[in-house]
């Protein structure tokens, strides 16, 4: 099995943050590392396009609206030199024509202090 990268662990890390919060985060699963060959990731991963997902989905979702505005969230989460793809742009700007925010985080710190500015933190 691969060793988790910089941005596995500050996704965990808001992950984490939002559930302890008593938020609902939902992984995409482009950031799920398949097993097996190159042909067998292939394969794995149509199906899993046949399933739903979608290239450039954001890394999490919230399930939760912003607490400040009512619109839904979406996060992704970049290393501090990660940059977002021509898929992942493509996606982010269909998802904000159609009402939701999306954050491109340059780690676990960088997205909670954006889902804070959104109203997210310790509920009363």
């Amino acid at each position: 099995m691969k060793r988790q990268t910089p941005e596995d662990d500050a996704q965990e890390a808001v992950v984490c943050w939002l559930r302890t919060n008593g938020y609902i985060p939902m992984a995409s699963l482009n950031g799920v590392k398949l097993p097996g060959n190159a042909a067998t990731r292939a394969r794995r991963w149509q199906r899993f396009h046949k399933l739903g997902a979608l290239v450039g989905a954001p890394d999490l979702t919230i399930m939760e609206p912003a607490p400040r505005d009512g619109r839904h969230v979406a996060i992704e989460m970049k290393s501090k030199t990660g940059r977002v793809s021509d898929a992942q742009r493509e996606v982010h700007a269909k998802m904000r024509a159609t009402g939701w925010i999306v954050l491109v985080a340059k780690g676990a710190d960088d997205a909670i202090e954006k889902l804070m500015a959104l109203g997210y933190g310790v509920r009363q």
